[in-house]
């Protein structure tokens, strides 16, 4: 997932460090205004605001966002009122400090899933054993999981890339976008895309995934997956 972790304090590091460690890409913003436009002019799955007795406010700030955007507000001084206002306003998920990060992961995923699915157009009957043939992507094992069982284990930035792209099989995604999505703040461009995706073609090349690393001339690279 892209996430935005929104504060200026250690206990913003801390948790862009335990989500990156989760397999995630991750932006860190000092303020509302650029995490707002950044969500309007990129696809961000969520963004994390970490306050101190803001969260009403936090959460109106990013009251307009994208519909797949869940919005989750952290507040050192969070009160009952406080949390139930953050969601009245418009949060998603609202939770005190300290907080217990293998929840507040938790509750990311199953509100992304839900969103992303909710997004999807409905699958006519026929695809569905298709659908069911796709490998999975196990942010568990941080691998490539076939239909058969066979397991192609990833490194951290061809995870990302995997994530990416198979987030719509087929759908061509644009250099710049997977190299921001991957790389985040690191010294990169659009050479070291396309090293880490041959790297990667030359692994799939020696399993049995039924995937296939496309390139779309002059815009990037998308996925084909063999159902059959």
């Amino acid at each position: 997932m892209r996430i935005v972790c929104v504060g200026a304090s250690g206990a913003q590091r801390y948790l862009a460090e335990a989500l990156a460690e989760s397999n995630h890409s991750v932006v860190e913003l000092d303020n509302v205004d650029d995490a707002s436009y950044l969500a309007s002019a990129e696809h961000v799955d969520a963004i994390i605001v970490l306050t101190s007795g803001g969260a009403s406010d936090a959460a109106r700030a990013f009251a307009v966002r994208p519909a797949h955007t869940v919005l989750a507000v952290i507040d050192r001084q969070g009160q009952k009122d406080a949390r139930v206002a953050a969601l009245e306003a418009g949060a998603d998920i609202c939770l005190d400090h300290p907080y217990d990060y293998a929840e507040l992961h938790a509750r990311l995923l199953a509100f992304c899933r839900q969103r992303h699915h909710g997004a999807l157009p409905a699958a006519p009957r026929a695809a569905s054993s298709a659908a069911f043939a796709r490998p999975l992507l196990s942010a568990a094992t941080r691998s490539l999981v076939g239909r058969d069982g066979s397991q192609l284990l990833l490194r951290k930035r061809e995870y990302l890339l995997m994530d990416r792209l198979l987030r719509v099989p087929g759908e061509a995604v644009a250099r710049d976008e997977l190299v921001d999505y991957i790389f985040g703040e690191a010294d990169a461009d659009t050479t070291s895309l396309h090293l880490l995706v041959s790297r990667l073609r030359a692994r799939l090349s020696q399993t049995n995934l039924p995937i296939t690393l496309m390139t779309v001339p002059k815009l990037g690279y998308r996925v084909i997956v063999d159902a059959s």
